[in-house]
């Protein structure tokens, strides 16, 4: 117990986990005082009881009449879902504000300490975890797997300290790869913190560190020297924005299946990856409230966000408007934010096509052929997809792919303002599955589709990306010429006029020894001019003109990152206060990066 100013700090400690693997049910909570919060909740996304009534297919004639649905109450034709969708969009907020409680409760007692709070071992979307929602509160978070990483780093509050769950390799096995790996892979994602769980592989019976753990540790020791202050205090580059809409989640569940949401957006998180391309995830709060630029994000992608307000609707015809490119690959703002369906006219205008009375998303037919669109910069592909949407019709809009059914067009492209909307009509969401295993999700597992299909895929989402500008500033083949994009894990940040590059080799068996046979040559292209250095062999390659490819050797789970400078730097200067001083007296020295031409920026 230490006195720190006044306040009772223990042990140093200033991160509380508010718990391990913690979970509401399905269908809770149906107490008086949730019903109470979950009314006061609801008047806040109404302007009345009648708008209410409406939306639900109900006739309370009083607030305190009103009561929620469980999901077997759903009706064949949907049209009172929004009881049950409002509801647990409101239980999402409740789970969230336990962490809110709880760090009003911490910082009573300890004023002006400014804990971290969050909890450990979370999930994924679901009943339980809205990410939107849980990032207002939560600043400590020691997470899974999955796509809850992006969604910790897209809406972390400044501050926040964050990582993955590793250490779960045991001794039986000597997982090199594995260990080494995590370090940069939570690096490559700006993540802050590396969270060891000891599991009883950490240390052995002399107190010596095992084998696993050393691998880590030699990792994390060349981090902290100074590349993880140097890539977390620069932005990463990410050029194209993924919607967040947790309404769209449970809507999917209620209609089309359990994962057909998760699906989508894993496979999109799974596509932009292998393109060497990031992205940052924008809520469905964010769009309403903030609109988006186009100058940050060049392509905006909608997975399977069936439900649409008002103000996400305006927002992104606004973001078309001003020259963005949209993507959506079905059901786009087929039901309103709660989950009620509608004739959503303004999404339908900006796709350029119209809706039937009786469209459906069936999920059905067995290919789409694309035609090559010379104005649009598509390529002629054989896709084995299935469409999503049955009764659409062209309006402004043209179709580029064919299903082989008149009444569900597909890869419709239509220029609206100075942007573009796509509704590409196809269900992408087989192209990556992503799995929470072990005992309580620790153990991530991604799944991807064939590899002819996926391919296919991810070259129909290269030509739409490329129309936006949205292209890798690194490009990775083997000498023979072959593509190693979508198996190197590739991040660009900026800082200043400084750009930094990293890959990461993706390891076929995590749980094995790194081999000398694995070593690749392989040769790189940076799109960036500059001086380029590596950072890791603290060595200086050249000057690079943007169209001169360098050879370098890569390993499974062993990172190479690259910077580059736009000036050489020539040495250091280190000048001293004053000419001499005392023992024991402290040193001041000033130093100065000398560069070959214009000022220095960042370096470590």
């Amino acid at each position: 117990r230490i006195l720190n100013e006044g306040n009772d700090l223990y042990y140093g400690v200033k991160d509380y986990s508010l718990g391990d693997e913690c979970f509401l049910g399905s269908n809770v909570c149906f107490s008086e005082w949730c019903l109470k919060d979950f009314r006061e909740y609801l008047k806040k996304q109404y302007k009345d009881l009648n708008e209410l009534n409406k939306t639900w297919s109900t006739d309370f004639g009083r607030w305190e009449e009103v009561l929620p649905i469980q999901l077997k109450e759903v009706k064949k034709d949907k049209n009172n879902m929004a009881a049950w969708l409002d509801h647990k969009m409101f239980m999402t907020t409740v789970f969230a504000r336990i962490g809110e409680r709880m760090k009003d409760i911490v910082e009573e007692a300890t004023p002006g300490m400014e804990a971290q709070i969050g909890f450990s071992g979370m999930q994924n979307p679901r009943y339980s975890y809205n990410w939107w929602e849980l990032m207002k509160y939560m600043t400590s978070l020691q997470h899974y797997g999955g796509m809850q990483k992006d969604l910790i780093r897209s809406f972390r509050l400044p501050g926040t300290r964050y990582g993955l769950w590793v250490g779960y390799a045991g001794e039986d096995s000597d997982a090199e790869k594995y260990s080494r790996y995590h370090v940069w892979r939570g690096l490559f994602n700006q993540a802050n913190g590396y969270m060891y769980y000891y599991a009883g592989y950490a240390l052995l019976g002399d107190l010596s560190f095992a084998r696993n753990t050393k691998y880590a540790i030699e990792e994390l020791k060349e981090a902290k020297q100074g590349i993880d202050k140097m890539l977390l205090s620069s932005g990463l580059v990410s050029d194209i924005g993924l919607h967040y809409s947790h309404s769209s989640l449970f809507a999917g569940m209620a209609t089309l299946g359990e994962n057909i949401w998760s699906g989508a957006v894993n496979s999109w998180s799974a596509i932009i990856n292998d393109l060497g391309l990031n992205f940052e995830f924008v809520s469905y709060e964010q769009l309403e409230n903030n609109g988006l630029d186009k100058n940050k994000y060049r392509v905006f992608v909608l997975p399977v966000s069936v439900c649409l307000s008002d103000k996400e609707t305006a927002a992104l015809r606004k973001y078309v408007e001003s020259g963005g490119i949209l993507v959506a690959d079905y059901g786009a703002g087929i039901y309103n934010g709660h989950g009620s369906k509608r004739d959503n006219e303004q999404i339908c205008e900006l796709f350029g096509m119209e809706r039937a009375k009786d469209n459906e998303i069936l999920l059905g037919g067995s290919g789409i052929k694309v035609r090559e669109g010379n104005t649009e910069g598509l390529e002629n592909r054989d896709m084995r997809l299935r469409f999503g949407e049955k009764g659409m019709r062209l309006t402004t809009g043209r179709a580029y792919g064919d299903t082989g059914d008149a009444k569900s067009p597909a890869v419709i492209i239509n220029r609206f303002g100075k942007g573009k909307a796509i509704m590409l009509n196809c269900v992408l969401n087989d192209y990556a599955q992503v799995n929470l295993g072990g005992v309580g999700g620790e153990i991530s597992e991604v799944k991807k589709g064939v590899l002819e299909i996926n391919e296919q895929v991810k070259g129909l989402a290269r030509d739409i990306f490329g129309m936006g500008g949205a292209v890798p500033e690194v490009l990775i083949e083997t000498e023979k010429g072959v593509d190693l994009q979508s198996m190197t894990k590739t991040s660009v940040w900026k800082n200043g006029e400084i750009n930094y590059a990293g890959l990461l080799n993706e390891p076929e068996n995590m749980y094995s020894k790194i081999l000398p046979a694995e070593a690749t040559d392989i040769k790189i292209l940076f799109k960036k001019k500059g001086h380029l250095y590596d950072v890791r062999e603290k060595k200086y390659i050249g000057e690079i003109s943007g169209n001169k490819q360098i050879e370098a050797t890569i390993f499974p789970a062993k990172a190479k990152i690259y910077a580059i400078l736009p000036y050489r730097v020539n040495g250091i200067e280190a000048t001293p206060g004053k000419k001499s001083y005392k023992a024991g007296e402290v040193i001041q020295v000033s130093v100065k990066v000398k560069t070959s031409g214009g000022q220095a920026g960042n370096h470590v």
